[in-house]
């Protein structure tokens, strides 16, 4: 575990340990049943990116700053084929949401989809490869 962790949990994820975000009580006591002192400390926890893989789920990688901008770059049409590509925005945000769970992997065999084996090999690729140009701090263009 990190120094200065104590607190934090091994997160599969990731495969790495993070510390969560919030507020945490801390108490000094000579027991249990003698709680002396109490406070409540704010910590600002890991903002970790979560692995991108098939087994990542579509809500978490369009939470991703980087992730959710490049599957909206090449994967629109692919949400618009498999949410029925409805006029409808409350429909499509309902199978939208429904879909959050869902691995983007398993899109491929999802009814209406024209999402391909290569083309979710390239989004993953591309997503990669946006990520180690961030992380050294240049900026692609597309």
């Amino acid at each position: 575990m990190p120094e200065g962790h104590r607190l934090a949990y091994w997160d599969t994820r990731i495969e790495g340990w993070t510390l969560e975000p919030g507020t945490y009580e801390v108490s000094a006591a000579s027991s249990s049943r003698d709680i002396r002192l109490s406070a409540d400390i704010e910590l600002a926890g890991d903002v970790l990116p979560v692995a991108i893989n098939s087994e990542t789920t579509l809500s978490e990688l369009m939470a991703d700053p980087i992730g959710g901008a490049i599957m909206a770059q090449f994967a629109g049409d692919a949400l618009s084929g498999i949410t029925g590509g409805s006029s409808d925005d409350e429909s499509s945000a309902m199978m939208t949401s429904m879909l959050g769970s869902m691995p983007i992997g398993r899109l491929l065999n999802f009814p209406g989809s024209p999402m391909t084996q290569e083309g979710l090999d390239h989004l993953i690729g591309a997503i990669h490869g946006a990520r180690a140009a961030a992380a050294a701090g240049v900026s692609m263009q597309q």
